[in-house]
């Protein structure tokens, strides 16, 4: 994937984890845009995006760790539960999401 592609969709799962946080959980308005923008919704492109945008989550709410782990956590949830488009890509999403909260979980400090 290049780079302003990888940037792009970086930006999309900023954007939807966002949404998480400012419905304190409530992945109903994800769900939503998912629908209303199947193009920027490949789980393939986010899933290679994962590690930028992660990344920069998690840096950018170095204080509110425990709660920027939570959000991710919650979209890796919406993703497997989203009835809608490639079921497989969308389980690989949801994995790779996981196992990136997992891993912060047990190598970093959580509040």
């Amino acid at each position: 994937m290049k780079t302003a592609s990888r940037e792009y969709y970086a930006g999309c799962l900023s954007f939807l984890w966002q949404l998480i946080a400012q419905h304190q959980g409530d992945a109903a308005p994800v769900y939503q845009w998912l629908l209303t923008h199947p193009t920027e919704a490949s789980p393939q492109a986010m899933e290679a995006a994962l590690p930028l945008a992660a990344s920069r989550w998690l840096a950018t709410r170095a204080t509110e760790r425990f709660m920027a782990l939570r959000v991710l956590a919650t979209f890796a949830n919406a993703m497997q539960q989203y009835a809608l488009g490639h079921r497989a890509a969308r389980i690989e999403l949801a994995i790779a999401t996981y196992n990136w909260v997992l891993t912060e979980l047990s190598t970093g400090s959580v509040d």
